[in-house]
């Protein structure tokens, strides 16, 4: 891996303004070890997902970004140059566009991952607000108008904001 002063994958502290290498082909190999440091993040995220373990991926957001926008900003400045990298070795430019297309399956599965995250959420919301309308329902009381108790027998509204 070409050092550039940038972080790699296991660290997550901020790396400075990304420059390519001059030479087409470092410069593609200096891609992708762009996207495969963002590939090991995307894997370690649907690990987490597919294990229900929220501290790990949350904990993974930070690198997350940065692999992210370290991939942005070596993508930006391929595509800035795409006539002088046109001339990098056809074989690099395979391996980069086959690494593109298993990167783009990955994200699929991690946005079904999190699309089933999102739903379980949302379940879970819902049952929340159901079990408490349910117990304020139950435990309501008021009083008549001549001032003996009475129980609750109507829907009881809560006051909170249910699309939390």
């Amino acid at each position: 891996m070409a050092n550039n002063n940038m972080t790699d994958s296991v660290n997550s502290t901020p790396h400075p303004a990304i420059l390519l290498d001059k030479d087409p082909n470092k410069a593609i190999q200096q891609m992708m070890d762009a996207l495969d440091a963002l590939r090991a993040v995307y894997d370690e995220e649907n690990k987490a997902l597919q294990s229900a373990d929220t501290r790990r991926f949350m904990d993974l957001q930070e690198r997350k970004i940065d692999a992210a926008q370290r991939y942005h900003d070596t993508a930006a400045q391929i595509i800035e140059n795409r006539e002088k990298f046109s001339k990098a070795d056809p074989v690099l430019r395979q391996k980069l566009q086959a690494m593109h297309s298993d990167f783009s399956k990955m994200t699929e599965v991690n946005l079904t991952a999190l699309e089933r995250l999102n739903k379980g959420v949302k379940r879970l919301g819902e049952r929340i607000v159901k079990s408490a309308r349910d117990a304020a329902l139950r435990d309501a009381t008021n009083y008549r108008r001549n001032g003996t108790l009475h129980r609750q027998d109507r829907p009881v509204s809560m006051g909170i904001n249910e699309s939390a």
